[in-house]
């Protein structure tokens, strides 16, 4: 399970998709952020998360559907079928590595939120 999710990883790094995907994602939620919180003047980080969404929706099942024509345009399907792992290893390794692609930019967001909310008030 562990050598399908590192491979799965690396696959998505090294071919741009997941750079791009991420890229995206925070390009979309960066323009959504200063339509809503900057311009509106919604105090809430919320509502830019919540209208991002639809990315999630329509992205997560894209890369999905990669990971599995990669998979059968490579031939490697058969191999992973037949290998000595169990099929819900197979999986929850590529789960978890579709899961990792999605985090990364999660993580930016929760630390540029973290650097907003933090900053030192002086009196």
């Amino acid at each position: 399970m562990l050598a399908i999710y590192k491979r799965e990883v690396r696959s998505y790094f090294q071919s741009m998709v997941g750079c791009v995907f991420v890229a995206f994602l925070i390009a979309f939620t960066g323009i959504y952020f200063m339509a809503y919180n900057l311009t509106a003047g919604y105090p809430y980080f919320s509502y830019t998360l919540s209208g991002t969404l639809i990315v999630f929706i329509v992205g997560i099942p894209l890369i999905t559907m990669r990971s599995f024509s990669e998979e059968r345009k490579n031939k490697t399907d058969q191999l992973l079928l037949t290998a000595p792992v169990s099929l819900w290893k197979v999986v929850l390794g590529k789960y978890l590595a579709m899961v990792t692609i999605t985090a990364v930019p999660c993580v930016i967001y929760l630390n540029s939120e973290c650097d907003l909310l933090c900053v030192p008030i002086n009196h």
